[in-house]
C-alpha cells in the first residue's frame, strides 16, 4: 500500500473541529475524494468519511450535520460528510458498493492521529482479493448532482 500524500494543515484543523463537535468522538475521520487523490481544484469541497460508533443515534448524526453546516458558513469551505458506522462501512466494502469502495481507494486517516485505519486496511484487502473497483473520473464526480448521505451510504452503488 502506498503512503498517504501530505494533507494541508487547514484540512486537519477542519477534521479536528468536526471531531470535537461530535457528541461522541467518531472512530475515525478520513479524508476521501479529490483532496485525498491530489486532484482537487481551488473550489473543491472537503469529502470526509466520518466513521461513527455502532451506538451513534440519528440525533447524534443530525446534531453533527448541523454543526458542520455552521463550520461551512463560518469558514466558506464546503464539506461533504458521510456517516457510516464501522460495521456499515465494512459491509458496503465487502459488497462492493461504489461510493465507499471508490472513496477508500485513496482515503487518508486524519483522526485519530498516529493510528493505522482498520477500514483503509480492510478496503485494501478487498481490492487485493477482488480487484480494483470501477470508479468515476473526477469530471464525472464534479458534474453529478450531490445527494446527502445522512446515515448510511448502503444504497449508493
Amino acid at each position: 500500500m502506498k503512503p498517504p500524500r501530505p494533507v494541508d494543515e487547514w484540512v486537519i484543523q477542519l477534521a479536528r473541529q468536526v471531531w470535537d463537535l461530535a457528541r461522541r468522538p467518531p472512530e475515525e475521520v478520513l479524508l476521501v475524494g479529490s483532496r485525498a487523490r491530489g486532484t482537487e481544484r481551488p473550489d473543491s469541497d472537503v469529502d470526509l468519511m466520518i466513521v461513527m460508533h455502532a451506538d451513534t443515534t440519528r440525533e447524534d448524526v443530525g446534531a453533527l450535520s448541523q454543526d458542520i453546516v455552521k463550520i461551512e458558513a463560518a469558514s466558506g469551505i464546503r464539506i461533504e460528510p458521510f456517516y457510516p458506522t464501522g460495521a456499515e462501512l465494512r459491509d458496503q466494502l465487502e459488497r462492493h458498493h461504489r461510493l465507499p469502495s471508490c472513496a477508500m481507494k485513496d482515503a487518508i486517516l486524519l483522526l485519530p492521529e498516529g493510528n493505522i485505519s482498520p477500514y483503509i486496511e480492510f478496503a485494501a484487502e478487498i481490492r487485493r482479493r477482488d480487484g480494483e473497483p470501477r470508479c468515476p473520473s473526477d469530471h464525472e464526480n464534479s458534474t453529478r448532482r450531490r445527494q446527502p448521505c445522512l446515515r448510511s451510504c448502503a444504497n449508493s452503488s
